[in-house]
């Protein structure tokens, strides 16, 4: 997994940890039927919509889809982590697990990072409760950013986040309950599609899409 890189008296990783990334992203039936919906779902929405799931106390992109037009902004791209507590999928992925497993996350934060003050924990349990109210949280951790997530939860299986967000925006209450909704419209889509592989193959352009009010 390591090249001896002699020159530097150091190891970097080897080409063999990119085919298990690729293996992992090829072999997982979730990324399988989700992947296609969400590239449809991003260019209809004219959103960046990403899904990920936990290591250890930070979340990991299993696919980011990005509605870039401006390429110069910044991307995410499959594989890359992000802060579990300062994210709207490290929330909402907090608001779908056990209680249990939850405090002993969030006592991680606070071991952690002297920026995991009472005052970010206070605001890591509001968006938990947000996602308990309306199915949703959203967070504007990156300025001009925001972003709104949900959790995904499979029977016997890991719990998932999944997200849309905005990039170049003045994120505000009103354009989050906007985006929210849509979120939560596409989550049931793809709970429906996980909960029968079948259905993946349905033409995602059933419906005329909606596009947010605002110019993008």
């Amino acid at each position: 997994m390591l090249e001896d890189v002699r020159t530097e008296r150091s190891y970097r990783l080897a080409a063999a940890v990119l085919s298990l990334a690729h293996a992992v992203r090829m072999g997982s039936p979730v990324l399988k039927a989700l992947g296609p919906l969400m590239r449809a779902e991003s260019t209809r929405r004219r959103l960046n919509v990403g899904l990920a799931t936990a290591d250890l106390a930070m979340m990991v992109y299993l696919e980011s889809i990005r509605y870039n037009p401006r390429p110069m902004l910044r991307s995410i791209v499959a594989g890359q982590q992000v802060p579990m507590e300062l994210t709207s999928l490290g929330r909402a992925y907090l608001a779908g697990i056990p209680e249990l497993d939850r405090n002993r996350l969030i006592a991680r934060f606070r071991r952690r990072s002297a920026a995991a003050t009472k005052a970010l924990i206070a605001e890591v349990k509001t968006s938990i409760r947000s996602v308990r109210r309306d199915g949703y949280c959203a967070v504007s951790w990156q300025p001009g950013v925001l972003a709104v997530a949900t959790p995904i939860a499979l029977n016997d299986g890991p719990v998932y986040a999944l997200n849309m967000s905005l990039q170049d925006v003045e994120p505000t209450p009103a354009l989050g309950k906007e985006i929210g909704g849509y979120l939560m419209a596409f989550a049931a889509r793809c709970k429906e599609v996980l909960s029968d592989p079948g259905d993946s193959m349905i033409e995602a352009h059933s419906s005329p899409p909606r596009t947010l009010r605002r110019h993008i």
